[in-house]
Order: structure tokens, then sequence, then C-alpha cells
């Protein structure tokens, strides 16, 4: 079966206990109930326009996820999107996918 690379990107507040933010540890805890153990995700700075023009930092955390590529998982995502959205507002959640060749 073809795989999917789900990468969800959350904002956090600080980068020392981005892991231990609670908002994180629930997405990580609903998303390994659901599809198993999710990759070790990644944590970092992502450059984003200001409102003023101006470039701010925002902390965030990425979760990586490779699972199956049914129409099931893709309407999962596109729901748990808003889920997320409520979770970390008033930040953007970014949530891409893209095919995975397991080699």
């Amino acid at each position: 079966m073809r795989k999917r690379r789900y990468e969800l990107r959350v904002p956090v507040g600080s980068a020392d206990d981005s892991w231990e933010d609670p908002r994180v540890r629930q997405t990580r805890e609903e998303l390994l109930k659901r599809f198993g153990r999710p990759g070790p995700g990644t944590r970092g700075v992502l450059r984003v326009g200001a409102h003023s023009g101006e470039a701010t930092s925002q902390r965030f955390v990425e979760l990586v996820l490779d699972t199956d590529d049914t129409p099931e998982t893709q309407a999962f995502f596109t729901g748990y999107q808003r889920v997320l959205l409520e979770r970390f507002a008033p930040s953007e959640i970014h949530i891409t996918s893209f095919p995975v060749d397991v080699l």
C-alpha cells in the first residue's frame, strides 16, 4: 500500500519546553493512539511575516507521521486541522502531506 507523510507544524512559546507544552503532548498522544508511533519530530524557528511587513520569529514543533495513503486518513487530517486551530488559537496550523516511497 502507498504511504503518505503528514507533517504538522504547531506553534509553541519556548524552545526549552516545547515538547512539554500540554497542547503538544495532547496532540502527540492523539496521533499515537490513532496511528501508532509518529516519527521523532523536529523543532525549530519558522520565519513568518508580521502584519506590518516585518519578519518575526515563531517557535514551532513539527510532528512527522508516515501512514497508509487512504481517503480516510486524508479526511481525518482535514478534520483534525480544525481541532488544532482551536487548540492552538489564534495561531495558524500547517499540515502538509506528500506521497512517500518506502524502499
